[in-house]
């Protein structure tokens, strides 16, 4: 895929998947050197509580590990013809492997009818070497500084210049303050969020629901003081009506 991406003219993609595959390399290799050959540094009840897996977790992590390691290599090979490539040609059905060639080696490969079959030792041969070689010099350097001098990831941190070592160190010590935004944005935030959305529903909805009841109940509660099944107090209700009306009527009148 990245080699595709040079040939279409995207070398930017190419570099950042090699410093992506240094970095992966060197942290890989580095958490390995620290875990198998570096010195314990943690508690020491902890360390004597450690055991290996059980055989249930460490069956199924053997059976996905053995493929994963050759398997890219036997559905890879050849480049030209591999499953994978086959499974990818119909994502770059128009791209040729020598699109990035200059004109003067292509009008040769094109000349003598090679324009699609020299990709094992070709350009996608070198870019396919070059990452190679930059991965295991992530491997290498994670050895020499983690295994062999593991003094010396300090005294890099303390030469950078402009005092950008410990900021740095603080940086990746803290995980690029990943886990603190995601706390602050997103735990944090929802717990206001959700806090705001209960005062909402407990203030405004349930109080206009509860409202309605209120005034509905003293509503009913002040009619119910006027119907005391008495006809006296109905024929006086009736004789202030009509008294009301009437008066009003005249009122308009005039």
């Amino acid at each position: 895929i990245l080699a595709e991406s040079v040939n279409r003219g995207y070398t930017i993609f190419y570099i950042v998947g090699l410093v992506t595959a240094f970095m992966t390399a060197f942290y890989t290799f580095r958490m390995m050197f620290m875990t198998f050959w570096g010195t314990w540094r943690g508690p020491r009840a902890v360390w004597d509580h450690i055991h290996e897996s059980a055989p249930t977790m460490v069956a199924p992590l053997v059976i996905l590990a053995v493929p994963t390691t050759v398997l890219g290599l036997i559905l890879g090979i050849p480049p030209e013809e591999g499953i994978i490539h086959d499974w990818l040609d119909p994502i770059f059905h128009d791209v040729h492997y020598v699109g990035a060639l200059p004109d003067s080696i292509l009008a040769g490969y094109e000349a003598r009818g090679e324009t699609h079959h020299f990709e094992l030792l070709g350009l996608g041969g070198l870019l396919l070497a070059v990452g190679a070689l930059v991965a295991i010099s992530g491997a290498v350097l994670a050895y020499r500084w983690y295994v062999e001098r593991p003094e010396r990831p300090g005294r890099f941190v303390e030469q950078l210049p402009f005092g950008l070592g410990p900021g740095m160190y603080r940086a990746s010590l803290n995980k690029y303050y990943v886990d603190d935004i995601y706390q602050l944005v997103w735990a944090r935030g929802g717990v206001l969020l959700s806090n705001a959305l209960g005062w909402f529903d407990a203030k405004i909805i349930d109080g206009a629901v509860n409202g309605a009841g209120w005034v509905a109940s003293r509503t009913g509660g002040g009619l119910r003081k006027v119907q005391t099944g008495r006809v006296e107090n109905y024929g006086l209700g009736i004789a202030a009506g009509l008294a009301i009306v009437i008066f009003v009527y005249a009122a308009v009148v005039r």
